[in-house]
């Protein structure tokens, strides 16, 4: 009867950790997924790619939430050296 009842119990327990970790998963999927362009999100897009570009992580520019809509903001994928030229 205890055996039966710690199957239980565990079983209980996975799913729920189960669960847990792909309602995360989908939560930060979600939020950077509906990340709107505007001026802040694009200047942060853009500080932040060029500190990984600079720290050598070669990041991806489009990867980067906003996935879109930057353009409107004239803000567009930089080089290292421009990169380089804004963080000094």
């Amino acid at each position: 009867m205890h055996a039966l009842t710690a199957h239980a119990i565990f079983i209980i327990l996975l799913i729920a950790l189960i669960v847990s970790t792909t309602m995360i998963l989908f939560w930060k999927w979600y939020a950077s997924a509906k990340t709107e362009a505007n001026a802040l999100t694009c200047r942060m897009k853009l500080q932040s790619y060029c500190l990984d570009l600079i720290a050598g992580k070669n990041p991806k520019w489009d990867e980067i939430p906003p996935k879109e809509g930057c353009e409107k903001f004239e803000i567009v994928q930089p080089s290292e050296d421009e990169c380089r030229e804004m963080i000094k």
